[in-house]
């Protein structure tokens, strides 16, 4: 693997935590308007089965798939797609953590979720990222490494997720920050938002 240069981590961060942040204030806002009655607390799942699938949108880009094992408790794997340094598979599976509902009222849960979990980039056979040739993105950038067809790492993801009561949908946005730990410890940025549907 090359080593990332810092304006594809400066891309990935900015990927991953502009629609944190929205998601974030638009569902406050959103909760703040209605009566002050609404249940105080909820459970991640607001009444929905235990197992989701949807999308994520940014880094990477591919499927989402949530497993609650608890009302709060999940596990959530990634299949996808790297953005940064394309031609590149991504898995990525988590244990996450629905501490307590931030806000809920008649139509909606605001929850919040932390965990920990792993990364792995697989690079097919005759892929053009290639630790013996340049950086296709960057080539001024020479190779760093050895060739490593598999890139492991942990992460340690937050997020937000939106569940509506009367349609079994999950709205999400989720940062997750690691460390690369083959063939070099290197900083990773992953996360973006997404849907999930449950049955």
């Amino acid at each position: 693997m090359i080593r990332r240069s810092r304006h594809s981590v400066l891309l990935a961060l900015v990927l991953a935590l502009a629609p944190l942040f929205a998601l974030a204030t638009a569902t406050r806002s959103a909760a703040a308007d209605e009566p002050p009655d609404a249940p105080a607390t909820e459970t991640a799942q607001a009444g929905h089965g235990p197992f989701g699938l949807g999308v994520l949108l940014g880094e990477p880009v591919g499927m989402s798939i949530k497993l609650f094992v608890a009302p709060d408790h999940a596990f959530q794997l990634g299949l996808g797609y790297d953005l940064i340094l394309r031609d590149a598979g991504v898995v990525t599976l988590d244990y996450v953590w629905h501490p307590i509902a931030i806000s809920a009222n008649r139509t909606l849960v605001l929850t919040w979720h932390i965990g920990i979990g792993g990364s792995l980039g697989v690079w097919p056979a005759g892929h053009d990222y290639d630790c013996r040739d340049a950086d296709p993105v960057l080539p001024g950038i020479q190779p760093a490494c050895r060739t490593a067809w598999v890139q492991p790492g942990v992460r340690a993801p937050l997020g937000f997720e939106v569940v509506f009561r009367d349609l079994p949908l999950e709205l999400y946005a989720e940062f997750a920050p690691g460390v690369l730990v083959y063939p070099m410890i290197e900083f990773l940025a992953q996360g973006g938002f997404g849907a999930r549907w449950y049955w």
